[in-house]
């Protein structure tokens, strides 16, 4: 009688993890200063700095001019205490502003009595943004060139919007035909949870690569004030204000990719960071004298630069 065996498959290879450990029990502070270049962006009327109409016999057709605002210096200074097993409190402050986009469009209207008028319409807007995070870490090292730091902590945002319209309509006939003056200032202020993964790979003991995601939802106010004057030929002045208030929940993602370059020296270590941001926040701003035609989205993208210290004081 004979015997036989089956046998499903063999065994592949075994793969080893790496160890998961936390850095060894330290007490350091670091301080640091990011260089940011960054441009924002915006949706709804916001996306939009006005129309040019080429009016024929015929046809009419609107261009719309894009809302791109200039690109501008803005700032990071970050500080943080480092204790025990790779725990870390850490405090830091975006700051973007002070820096205005200028946009003039001419649009001619044909057929009028007395002649073509010519409109001009000046748009100036001057955006800022402030974002300070508190943030308590713990660093995870994965194997020997991986490690994360997850964060936890909480966020305070402050976006405004201010706009000013000036538009001026002139005839060949009557010389100024219309003069128009708006003010408009949109701004959402919010607290809330933040939580995020700083992740990093090390190339060798110097050089290393990173990306950061982190994620949050504010609860604030959001404002909107606006005034306009309007005055045409043999006409009275025409006012309107506008004033609005409500309460929303924003969420807000940050992104960022870079290089880092790590110098150990007598007094700590310095880390020279070279890499790109985003940062978007969904619909904080009111975005038109309507208030509810629609919400503005709020983004910021832009290369970083920036340098840390880390070491102690004895």
């Amino acid at each position: 009688m004979g015997s036989s065996g089956v046998f499903a498959g063999t065994m592949g290879s075994i793969c080893t993890p790496g160890s998961v450990t936390t850095p060894c029990a330290a007490q350091t502070w670091s301080f640091g200063i990011e260089a940011l270049y960054l441009r924002p962006a915006y949706s709804d009327d916001f996306a939009w700095a006005g129309t040019v109409d080429q009016i024929g016999v015929l046809n009419t057709s609107e261009v719309f001019i894009a809302n791109n605002p200039n690109w501008m210096w803005s700032f990071k200074l970050q500080a943080s205490y480092n204790l025990a097993t790779g725990n870390d409190l850490n405090l830091n402050w975006y700051h973007l502003g002070n820096k205005k986009t200028t946009y003039t469009v001419v649009n001619v209207f044909p057929g009028v009595i007395g002649g073509p008028l010519t409109e001009t319409d000046l748009n100036i807007i001057e955006p800022t943004w402030d974002a300070i995070n508190l943030e308590f870490g713990q660093k995870v090292n994965f194997g020997e060139f991986k490690n994360i730091r997850f964060h936890a902590g909480a966020q305070f945002a402050n976006i405004t919007m201010p706009i000013t319209f000036i538009a001026e309509v002139l005839s060949p006939t009557f010389g100024v035909y219309g003069v128009g003056n708006i003010g408009f200032n949109s701004k959402y202020r919010g607290f809330g949870p933040r939580f995020g993964l700083d992740m990093n790979y090390d190339l060798n003991s110097s050089l290393g690569v990173y990306g950061n995601v982190a994620a949050a939802v504010l609860a604030g106010t959001s404002k909107v004030n606006a005034a306009s004057a309007i005055t045409f030929i043999n006409s009275p002045t025409a006012l309107r204000e506008l004033s609005a208030k409500r309460t929303l929940l924003v969420p807000e993602v940050e992104t960022r990719l870079g290089v880092r370059y790590v110098y150990a020296w007598s007094q700590g270590e310095l880390a020279l960071n070279l890499g790109y941001m985003w940062t978007y926040y969904h619909g904080p701003l009111f975005s038109n004298f309507e208030i509810d035609s629609g919400d503005s989205d709020f983004a910021i993208q832009g290369p970083e630069i920036g340098l840390k210290w880390i070491g102690n004081f004895v």
